[in-house]
């Protein structure tokens, strides 16, 4: 599903260019895929790290991802005051999930279900 969510985000680079009935259409099928991904990426931790770490995990996922959207804010700015368009702003937006699934792909490491052993091991 993360792949799915990543895989819909650049049609968003369209969205400057689209009539507006149609740029509401994508913009709504970007969000949607937006917090698909968000939902979906607080789900990691508990498949990737022991459950002593999930929390502490998960929040530095949620911090950096606020830091992330703060700095992007002035990200935007500068770029838009240097006299790039906002199609490159939608272009940048529309990669950064692609760019984080195939991150999340080549670093994670297999991501498999726990068996009840190995949950009551990580517990102690």
């Amino acid at each position: 599903m993360l792949l799915v969510s990543a895989l819909l985000m650049p049609e968003v680079v369209l969205v400057p260019d689209a009539p507006v009935g149609w740029a509401r259409r994508l913009f709504s099928i970007a969000f949607f895929c937006r917090q698909s991904w968000s939902g979906l990426i607080m789900t990691l931790p508990a498949d990737i790290f022991p459950l002593p770490a999930v929390g502490s995990v998960a929040g530095l996922v949620g911090f950096v991802g606020a830091i992330g959207g703060a700095l992007f804010g002035v990200i935007a700015g500068v770029l838009l005051s240097c006299g790039f368009g906002y199609g490159a702003l939608f272009l940048i937006v529309g990669s950064f999930h692609l760019i984080g699934f195939w991150a999340i792909v080549l670093f994670a490491g297999t991501v498999e279900p726990m068996q009840n052993r190995d949950l009551f091991s990580r517990m102690s």
